[in-house]
């Protein structure tokens, strides 16, 4: 709802799951299904909303949407997190697409400590503040990321 006012180009949500074979054909063909000029800034959120630590974000090829993901992200509980290669945004990684990836630092740094797709993954380890918190930063992002958008569509 957040987003239905804001003008600009389209937003599409994707819901990836390359867990499901190696070599990810679907998300290939997703990939190849529109023109790469088209994706301004790919974003992945996956395993966020840990209760037990900050939330991390690593950008990739971000170019000059970097000091907005900076700024937008440089919140209490936020933290830039290490390069991660093996989710579902490396597939925009590879096209060389600006990417920002999101996540729980837990899942990056103690993938043990984070039971993903297990019977231990259950819904108390959820903290519904982060994930408010997240939801409230890619709203802004968007919005900011839009704005400059429309800001270089003008210069040009």
């Amino acid at each position: 709802d957040q987003l239905a006012a804001t003008p600009g180009p389209a937003i599409e949500l994707a819901l990836l799951n390359g867990e499901d074979h190696w070599a990810v054909p679907g998300q290939l063909a997703y990939l190849a299904s529109f023109e790469a000029s088209a994706v301004t800034l790919a974003i992945n959120v996956d395993g966020v909303g840990d209760r037990g630590g900050p939330t991390a974000w690593t950008g990739f090829e971000l170019g000059r949407f970097e000091s907005l993901a900076r700024s937008v992200l440089a919140r209490p509980g936020w933290q830039e997190g290490p390069p991660w290669f093996t989710g579902d945004h490396s597939m925009f990684i590879a096209a060389g697409l600006p990417t920002l990836a999101l996540t729980s630092l837990r899942f990056l740094s103690e993938p043990t400590a984070m039971p993903s797709h297990t019977a231990a993954d259950e819904l108390s380890r959820v903290d519904v503040g982060r994930l408010e918190d997240v939801a409230a930063a890619l709203v802004e992002l968007i919005v900011r990321t839009t704005g400059e958008e429309a800001g270089q569509q003008a210069g040009s």
